[in-house]
């Protein structure tokens, strides 16, 4: 997918990143690293966005979603706070956000709990500051996260 700009000023590139488990649940995915940034004066901004495409046959038919969970490693800057946001849909331009949830090292969600696990899954983070001046923009940092969606 070419790159697009949104519009809180960055650069959207989206990569897909390999599955690492597709026979048993839950399946798994492993994402580098996430960054925002926040120009002057900007309080809120999102991170680029991993998709896993986890369509696939391998997943017996029938199966639903029974917990959604991301565990991740964040940068800790003062007056910044940290939200973790999981999408699920049938393409890439068609996703469904869960609600935020507020980041800790290990967050879970019931939201998409019955639906059907193969699907295109989406992982970002949102940020939101407190601007202190002088304020020169800031930046956000998420690592080492990885996604999990347990079926049964």
């Amino acid at each position: 997918m070419p790159p697009t700009i949104s519009e809180e000023n960055y650069i959207e590139i989206e990569i897909e990143i390999p599955l690492v488990q597709t026979r048993s649940s839950p399946l798994t995915g492993n994402a580098g690293v996430f960054n925002a940034f926040f120009n002057p004066n900007q309080t809120t901004a999102t991170t680029n966005t991993v998709h896993f495409n986890w369509i696939l046959s391998t997943i017996p038919s029938g199966s639903r979603v029974s917990r959604v969970e991301v565990a991740s490693v964040r940068t800790n800057v003062a007056g910044m706070s940290y939200f973790v946001q999981i999408g699920r849909g049938p393409n890439v331009n068609s996703i469904t956000y869960a609600p935020n949830i507020p980041w800790a090292a290990t967050v879970s969600t019931n939201f998409f709990n019955t639906q059907d696990p193969s699907a295109i899954w989406a992982l970002r983070f949102y940020a939101t500051r407190v601007i202190v001046p002088p304020d020169f923009g800031a930046g956000a940092t998420v690592t080492s996260a990885t996604l999990r969606v347990y079926y049964t």
